[in-house]
């Protein structure tokens, strides 16, 4: 063999070796750039799941804390709506527990401990923390991610909220609660077909009930069927009040006034009612007494002019004949005279009672020296 010839097999040898370097290079590439594809894309998702996540957190108003046992260090975080809006916080247990409430600083420590020491994974108290000068009441749940031999935790993670104002709704709704348990004006919660779903003591007493939870379920309209038209109107009006007559436990009829408004909340898919009672039986009693005097006389007990009048108005409003008799009780002053005013008092009384007796409804009025007497019967 030439040395031409070794020379073209050592340049074949040499250009399938270059060939074979060449393929194994850009098959090397081609696995280096899918393997850069797919770690950017994962990058990519990771953070998309990062901001979803910060999102999340942000709209339900929950901030990221997480603690390592190694430097005692907490690291708070809390997220914005836009990408950069974030606010970071890192202490020590110190320098965090300056900011709760001297008041709440037990409850905490117990808290924390029992997590940390116990072997309970969760952890959840509400406390008070300085923020502003003023202190807020805080949520704060955990996690334990990581234990040491011994059982101690090394690593916690969590959420934290702000809750002022679920707090000042609570206080607001207890108080409510106790003013509504202990007021003496009887009271109702009804649901909006109008049907008890709660009521004090106070109720429970004016309808004669053994126990208030007799009453739950009952319907409003069943204890006062003559207010029918005045319920209805609930359904155009958001406040209403009226008279009626509730029907007791015990088949008792009592005059009550009752106030009925409705109320929305937004933890509630319906509304509700709240409906207070006042009973005003001694108001009727009353009523009915000063009515007795101004339409009655004092003496006999006879309709007065005001009675007259009113008897008249009726019957003329409703188109009625009647029949009137005028009569004049002669030497009635002599009575008067002779034997005294308590005699012709005790007259008028007998003269009346007889009228009464034999033609029924009189009405009464006096006029001159004598006594004059109207008399009216239906025809």
């Amino acid at each position: 063999m030439s040395e031409h010839q070794e020379l073209l097999k050592k340049l074949a040898r040499l250009e399938k070796r270059v060939s074979r370097e060449r393929l194994a290079r850009t098959e090397a590439e081609r696995l280096l750039n899918d393997k850069s594809l797919e770690l950017y894309n994962t990058l990519q998702t990771t953070q998309q799941l990062q901001k979803k996540l910060e999102l999340a957190l942000w709209a339900s108003q929950e901030s990221f804390w997480e603690w390592h046992a190694q430097n005692d260090q907490f690291e708070l975080k809390s997220f914005g709506l836009e990408r950069g809006q974030e606010f970071q916080w890192k202490g020590n247990t110190l320098s965090l527990l300056r900011f709760v409430h001297k008041d709440d600083l037990s409850s905490l420590e117990f808290h924390w401990t029992l997590a940390s020491l116990s072997g309970s994974d969760r952890i959840e108290v509400a406390f008070r923390f300085k923020r502003n000068e003023t202190y807020q009441w805080m949520r704060l749940r955990g996690r334990v991610l990581e234990r040491n031999d011994a059982g101690t935790a090394l690593h916690i993670v969590g959420t934290t909220r702000d809750i002022t104002q679920e707090r000042k709704a609570e206080q607001s709704f207890q108080l409510m609660a106790s003013a509504f348990s202990s007021s003496r004006e009887p009271m109702l919660v009804l649901s909006s077909n109008l049907a008890i779903s709660e009521c004090n003591t106070a109720f429970a007493r004016l309808m004669r009930l053994p126990n208030k939870k007799k009453s739950f379920g009952q319907s409003l309209n069943k204890l006062l069927p003559e207010a029918s038209k005045e319920l209805k109107l609930l359904s155009e009006r958001r406040q209403l009040r009226f008279e009626s007559a509730l029907h007791t436990f015990d088949g008792r009829l009592i005059p009550v006034d009752i106030s009925i408004a409705l109320f929305e909340t937004q933890y509630q898919s319906s509304p509700y009612f709240i409906a207070t009672m006042r009973n005003i039986s001694e108001r009727k009693i009353n009523e009915d007494r000063l009515r007795q005097m101004a339409m009655h006389d004092d003496l006999t007990g006879l309709k007065n002019r005001n009675g007259l009048r009113e008897v008249l108005t009726q019957y003329s409003e409703a188109k009625q004949t009647f029949t009137m008799m005028f009569i004049d009780l002669d030497g009635f002053k002599q009575i008067n005279d002779t034997a005294g005013h308590e005699q012709g008092d005790a007259c008028l009384k007998r003269v009346a009672l007889v009228l009464h007796n034999r033609f029924g409804e009189i009405l009464l009025f006096p006029a001159g020296e004598g006594m004059s007497l109207l008399l009216y019967s239906l025809t």
